[in-house]
């Protein structure tokens, strides 16, 4: 996957640096012992569009399993503004979903587990935002349809005051957002999302 990012950037220099030390935006705790993850990885979820965490970091390549040990269903909140995301699994067994977010390295979860106004795909990149602004990770669709391949590290903040909290998609009460739902890309911004898509799928499927 090194290469692949490398080879993106010398291509085109699409892809800017990271500053890995970018990750004031969460919370002070996390959950589902990914602290560990904090330091080297926090930018993912407060100052990036195309980077994840890296594969199988969540259940320490199989070495650990934090979600297996709670007691479905799960809910997941965002990890900068504390909002709900994620509530897994629904529509299939417990089983199911570890399996198939172990598979892939990244927690994945299906439309029926996503808690509606709380995030937002970006077009065309495919980005998936929470409506705090945190990255979260890619819509890698497949034969069962909407997949949403997810930084553990960016939606694993404990239950607290935003725990209830639903943004209305029509309300202006809602955080502003990077990017735009109603996306007109150039052709030079349809190229750099080619290219974050591309990674995605190599960095976040099977």
């Amino acid at each position: 996957a090194a290469m692949i990012f490398s080879l993106v950037a010398v291509a085109g220099g699409i892809l800017s640096p990271v500053d890995r030390s970018a990750n004031e935006c969460l919370a002070p705790e996390l959950r589902f012992n990914v602290e560990r993850l904090r330091v080297e990885h926090g930018y993912v979820c407060c100052k990036n569009e195309h980077y994840a965490e890296p594969r199988g970091a969540y259940d320490c390549d199989g070495a650990c399993d934090p979600l297996a040990e709670l007691e479905p269903p799960i809910i997941f909140y965002d990890s900068q503004c504390g909002i709900p995301l994620y509530r897994a699994p629904v529509g299939r067994s417990f089983e199911e979903f570890l399996t198939e977010s172990h598979h892939h390295g990244w927690p994945s979860f299906r439309d029926a587990e996503v808690i509606e106004n709380n995030s937002i795909v970006l077009y065309p990149s495919m980005e998936v935002v929470s409506a705090c602004g945190t990255h979260l990770g890619h819509n890698l669709p497949d034969g069962q349809g909407n997949r949403y391949c997810i930084n553990l590290l960016c939606a694993a903040a404990f239950e607290g005051p935003n725990s209830t909290v639903i943004y209305d998609s029509a309300s202006s009460t809602a955080p502003s957002q990077r990017g735009s739902m109603e996306l007109q890309p150039s052709f030079g911004h349809t190229l750099q999302a080619s290219a974050i898509l591309f990674i995605a799928v190599v960095t976040c499927s099977k």
